[in-house]
């Protein structure tokens, strides 16, 4: 009497390289996509008034007074000035500046 043996089950598929460990894991964005937001985020921020005194700093960006250490738009208020407000968002740091006023 001969048995007949199973062949073994075959490997299982693995993913391509710089593809998802997992296939339920989302899609990354793009970098550009990333960086397109970001400036979009930076773009909305108006920079309207900028008030100093001893002791402390304030800016008033998009309606709202804002001092060191606020978020705004996933932005964090580094440095206030006479005329610019420092933001950084995660390791990158971008500056705003007061619109310029004609004498007219």
């Amino acid at each position: 009497l001969a048995v007949e043996s199973a062949p073994p089950p075959a490997p299982a598929p693995q993913p391509a390289p710089g593809a998802p460990a997992e296939a339920n894991t989302p899609p990354r964005p793009a970098v550009d996509e990333l960086a397109a937001a970001r400036a979009e985020r930076l773009n909305s921020l108006v920079l309207s008034a900028v008030t100093l005194t001893r002791d402390k700093a304030l800016a008033i960006i998009n309606g709202r007074i804002l001092e060191r250490g606020h978020q705004i738009e996933g932005f964090i208020v580094v440095e206030i000035n006479e005329s610019e407000v420092i933001l950084r968002d995660g390791p990158g740091f971008e500056k705003i500046t007061l619109p310029e006023v004609s004498n007219l």
